[in-house]
Formats: structure tokens, sequence, C-alpha cells
């Protein structure tokens, strides 16, 4: 409980530091100067240089110009000490520094003079994250820390909170309701169409091998975690280069495809190609087109996807749904051909049109790219293949959230951003399909409080409905339970004990924020600058 406490402690110091970018140059300035002296006092203290290091990369997001910084290569140099001694036995953050100092200059096409294998650093990173902060983030999405800028120098150390100013400045959102820097969706595509943060930014050229995504530079092949996987393909790509505390990460990434045929993993987007082709998509939101589905009388029946070919031509596109086709699965009934299409989106409006539809998609008859997504219409009964979601809440007794919904992409991501403070507790999904817009009951095999008693199977992208369970006295293992309103028995899973303890255990680390970074305002609070400076 005492780390708990301390980590907790230190997530609202983060919270705190990543708004130092919001102060004046001149405080930044003397923040500066007062750890860059407690260097020079002790420069065999591997902190006091990360601390010295960091506050310039800080400093140089605020005020390139300050007399104060130092160079790259000058950090690189009191870096370097500690990185020639091979400790592997460092923390995260300072294998991130080590990743932001180090990683290749392409624009200069100069040698570094170091011998850094960034894949050893990658992998340090990555066990240096799991031994410090796997147990309390689990499965929490991780956000980035910084971004590779086309600048050189320093100035190509992009601050993550220059990419959240720029993708929400521009918005006509009220203040009030714009999303803050915790919040943003960094795996929205639509954050990386501003043209500002397109210019800002250096794409890196990589390639997928083997469903691992790989950087290519100065003649090294570096692993990149991805949100985004791909199931059979394997080329070129290219992409955005963030770096979070567990590693570097790529964003918005274009696929520069061979010939052949491929299929995406998270969104079951499919498509083929006779030549080279490079194309990017993205989920969209039904809301935007809902007045006009209402009119029509169509429903979504799978995600919304909005897909760019940048270069190239696609000879076949699939469009995934989560419709079960039983007996129809040729998708030759009259009857169901006229219940599905493909909702077609462009500017001069939106339309409907015939596919040819199979078990798991529907292929698109004219390859235009826009919006596009898969309809039913309202009142056709349909079944659909489901998943069932249970999170565990960071509460002090045991309460879970389970999710009945269908297997839609979007969805799915819709209840990951509801839960991002909850520990999911992976279970296998239903075996059968199950009717929309049927009432189904959750039960369990010990004395619990479910709330609500029946919920509805239905399409909702936006804010999925759930069963709350709340069990007082959570501590043995027990059953879940899915059944019909005629009791029929549907889906059923076991919870180990051991499963939702470890989840419990994390107490009070509901941010998803961690330790990182923090070391730079405990300088500044617990020394004594943190009396004497003021934010402008």
């Amino acid at each position: 409980m005492q780390e708990e406490g301390h980590l907790h402690h230190e997530g609202r110091r983060w919270r705190r530091c990543q708004q130092l970018i919001s102060y004046s140059s001149t405080f930044l300035e003397r923040i500066t100067e007062h750890i860059r002296k407690k260097h020079e006092e002790d420069q065999s203290d591997v902190m006091a240089a990360m601390k010295y290091i960091l506050s310039n990369i800080i400093l140089s997001n605020k005020d390139e110009t300050s007399e104060v910084l130092q160079t790259l290569t000058d950090l690189r140099a009191t870096l370097w000490r500690f990185v020639e001694e091979k400790i592997v036995y460092q923390s995260p953050e300072f294998f991130l520094l080590v990743l932001l100092l180090f990683w290749p200059d392409e624009n200069q096409h100069q040698c570094l003079h170091y011998n850094v294998d960034l894949n050893t650093v990658v992998e340090n990173m990555k066990t240096a994250f799991n031994r410090k902060y796997q147990k309390h983030f689990r499965s929490r999405y991780l956000r980035p820390l910084f971004f590779l800028g086309q600048d050189t120098g320093l100035k190509r150390l992009v601050h993550s909170w220059k990419i959240y100013d720029l993708g929400t400045k521009h918005r006509n959102i009220p203040k009030q309701e714009r999303k803050t820097w915790a919040s943003l969706d960094w795996g929205n595509g639509k954050l990386w169409q501003h043209s500002s943060i397109q210019h800002l930014l250096f794409r890196v050229y990589g390639v997928f091998r083997k469903q691992q995504l790989f950087a290519c530079v100065d003649g090294q092949e570096i692993a990149i975690y991805s949100d985004q996987a791909f199931v059979s393909y394997q080329g070129p790509v290219s992409f955005f280069l963030g770096f979070t505390i567990r590693g570097p990460m790529a964003y918005d990434i274009r696929l520069s495809v061979a010939p052949g045929r491929y299929e995406c993993r998270v969104t079951g987007l499919c498509w083929e190609c006779s030549s080279e082709a490079e194309l990017e998509y993205l989920l969209s939101d039904w809301e935007d087109v809902g007045e006009f589905l209402e009119q029509t009388g169509f429903q979504p029946c799978g995600p919304l996807l909005d897909v760019t070919l940048v270069s190239g031509e696609l000879t076949a596109v699939r469009l995934p749904h989560f419709l079960c086709l039983g007996k129809h699965a040729s998708g030759s009934s009259p009857s169901l051909s006229d219940a599905v299409r493909v909702l077609h989106v462009e500017e001069a409006g939106v339309s409907i049109e015939p596919c040819q539809l199979s078990c798991h998609s529907a292929g698109l008859l004219h390859s235009r790219f826009s919006p596009r997504g898969v309809l039913v219409r309202t009142g056709f009964s349909v079944k659909a293949h489901c998943e069932v979601l249970i999170y565990c809440t960071l509460t002090a007794h045991l309460t879970l959230h389970v999710y009945l919904v269908p297997c839609d992409a979007k969805m799915i991501e819709s209840v990951q951003k509801q839960e991002i403070s909850s520990i999911r507790i992976l279970k296998p999904h239903p075996d059968i399909s199950l009717q929309m817009k049927n009432r189904y009951t959750l039960s369990t095999s010990c004395s619990s409080t479910i709330t609500p008693q029946k919920l509805k199977l239905r399409y909702n992208s936006q804010t999925p409905n759930y069963f709350e369970v709340y069990i007082k006295d959570g501590n043995d293992d027990f059953q879940l339970r899915l059944t019909s309103e005629e009791e029929e028995p549907l889906w059923k899973a076991d919870i180990r004990s051991a499963e939702y303890s470890r989840s419990l255990s994390c107490g009070d680390e509901r941010t998803g924020l961690s330790r990182h970074y923090g070391f730079v305002l405990s300088t500044l609070k617990e020394q004594h600058l943190g009396n004497s400076g003021t934010a402008e």
C-alpha cells in the first residue's frame, strides 16, 4: 500500500509536470539553470544528468532561442558517459532519453560517432518498463511523450503537448468541452490529418514483417510498437514516430503494399491490389450521418471506415460486418440482398449502394474511396457475432463492468476508451450469434447485485451500455452466465479470484499515469525553487 500511495503521488506530479510547457520561458530557464548546477556538483549522478537533459528538451520546446540551452551534441556527450557503462539495470526514463538523443538524424545524413544499438536500447527499455510499471499499468493505454520532428538538433524532439495544442485549438468546440491532453485520442487518425501537424512531424519509413513493425533507419531495423495490426500484410510502411515510456510507437501508419491480398486484424478491412499502392484508413463515427440513416431506414452493422488511397490502385475492397448470415451465407437470398447496403459518403452527399455480401465482409462494387460502412435495413431480423467484454474497476469492493457488444472495431474501441482506468479480464466470446435488439440477462453463481437486470443488444459506438456486477465479499471463484429472455443459456465464463485480485491490488492508480517524467517536477517543487517560481 505504501508503494501504491507513492505512485498515486507521483501520478499527480506527472500531471502537473505536463503543464510545465505552459510556463514562461524565463521560469523554465531558471529551472534549467538550477538543475545544471546540481548536475555539475556531481557529474557521476545519473539522475541529475537525466534531469538536466530533460529540462533542456522541455525548454527547447518553449523557447528554441534561449541562451541557456545546451546543444544536442553536448547533451549526447553528457548521457554517453552513462551509456558507455552498459548498465542494463536502468530505469525506462533513462532508455527513453537514450532513444530521444541518439535516434539518427535522417535529415542531416551525418554519422552520430556513437556506437548505439537501438534495438538493444528498445529491448532494455521494455524490460525496465515491465519491471517498474507493468503491474500498475497492465493493459492501460500509454500516451506519447515526444515525437520525432522534421527540424534538426533539439528542435526535432517535439513535445506531445504541441501536438495536442495544434490538434485542438483550431476546432470550433467550446473550451469546457475540449479534450484534455490526458483524454486526447492519440490513436484517432483524424488528429494526424491537420496540415500543421503533417508539416511539423517527420515521416519515418519502415516495414511490417511477421506482424511486427520495424523502423528502417541508419542501416538498422528497429522494433516499433503499433496500435494497428495486419494479419497478412508484409511490406513497406511509413508513419510518425512517437515515444512512450515503454518504447517507440508508430502513429498514422500508411501502407505501401505490394501486389497481393491483405486483411487488417484490428478493423477487419480487406483489400487486393495488382500493383504497388499506398493507403491509410481510420475508424469514423456513424453519428456524423445519423440523420441520413434515420431518414432512409437503415442502421449500421459494421464500422464506418474512412479509406484514403494515397497512390496506386486497389482491385478489390471488402468492408467488415458483424452479421451472422446463417442459411443466407451465400448472400443470394433476395430479401437479404435487398436489406444490406453500403454507405458512401462524399463531398456531393451521402448515398447507399448494393454490395457483394459474404460471411464476414461486404465487397464494394465500385472502388471509390471515402467513408464507407455496411448497413442493414431497420426492422430486418438479424443475428450478430458478439463479444463479451469484462472490466474490473479499481474500487474497494469487487465491481465488474460487463459489456455485450457486436464484433465491431469501433464499439470495442469505445469500450476501451470508456474503461481506460479499469483492467480487462479476457474471456472467450459466445459460440453462438445473438439476435440484435433482444434483451439478455446476466447472472452470477454467487451473491451479487447486477444493474440493469436486462440489457438490449444494440449498436451504439459512442457510449456502449453495460451490466454492473457488484460483489461485496469477493474472495472466491465464481461464474458469469448470460441467458436469453426465455432463460436459454447462451454463454458462461469462470472468473477466478486471482484474476480480479490482481486488478484490485493496483489500488487508486486509476489515472493511467506513472512516475515517469516526474523527476523534473520534484526538482521544481521539492527544492528551493519551488517557493519562488510563478507561472505566467
